[in-house]
């Protein structure tokens, strides 16, 4: 089912200058991430490989493909091997991660991209290359989850897509947005991001969300204000 919305109104941004907004924040998550108490921002082009197409993945050794979006496979031989490990090996990204119930496509827990566990077999769902054409506005904060009274408005209700540059394709044809949340199968736009105010989890929470911030519309809204 499509989760829903939580209402309420969050605190706009607090003003600063335009300029400083982003570096303000790379300031601050960059702090929280390496005390593992927030999210990881990943700007670099190279860390944007970690999304994209999820109908275009090309994955070695004739993995066992599970769901319809082409790039969730179950994986063996994964005894102490993460998935962001086992997705990098192919040249891709890592979207999220899974411990299989009963070694088949069923996923039992969530245990993200990076866990190291004593088991033969994980569900891994990698991401091929970022789009950089419109892409590279966003800039991603991963473990970041923005909704109403906590850092965000909401716009409208959740969609399902197939790939990260349709979510940004959305976000840019509404002129109050200012990026998205995904979370699994689910995107959700929002408008009005102080991602200060945002809630934050370690990299080991077992919902993984991650927020893409658009740079320019926030620094704008923030200058005009």
């Amino acid at each position: 089912d499509r989760p829903q919305p939580r209402p309420a109104t969050p605190t706009p941004l607090a003003a600063m200058p335009a300029c400083g907004v982003v570096a303000s924040l790379a300031v601050a998550f960059a702090a929280m991430a390496a005390e593992g108490t927030g999210p990881a921002m990943r700007g670099a082009a190279a860390e944007r490989r970690a999304a994209g197409d999820m109908r275009r993945c090309e994955l070695e050794g004739n993995p066992q493909v599970c769901g319809t979006d082409g790039c969730t496979v179950l994986v063996g031989g994964m005894m102490l091997k993460t998935c962001g490990e086992y997705c990098s090996e192919a040249g891709l990204g890592c979207a999220n991660g899974w411990q299989s119930q009963d070694s088949g496509c069923a996923a039992q827990s969530t245990v993200g991209c990076d866990a190291r566990l004593d088991v033969k077999k994980l569900l891994c769902q990698c991401r091929p290359p970022w789009n950089a054409s419109r892409m590279e506005q966003y800039t991603v904060f991963d473990g970041a989850n923005c909704y109403a009274a906590r850092g965000a408005y909401e716009i409208g209700d959740a969609e399902e897509l197939d790939t990260l540059e349709s979510a940004a394709e959305l976000c840019d044809g509404k002129r109050e947005c200012e990026g998205f949340v995904v979370f699994q199968k689910w995107f959700y736009l929002r408008s009005n991001i102080n991602l200060l105010l945002c809630e934050m989890y370690a990299k080991d929470f077992r919902d993984h969300f991650t927020m893409y911030a658009n740079e320019r519309r926030m620094a704008k809204r923030v200058a005009a204000a």
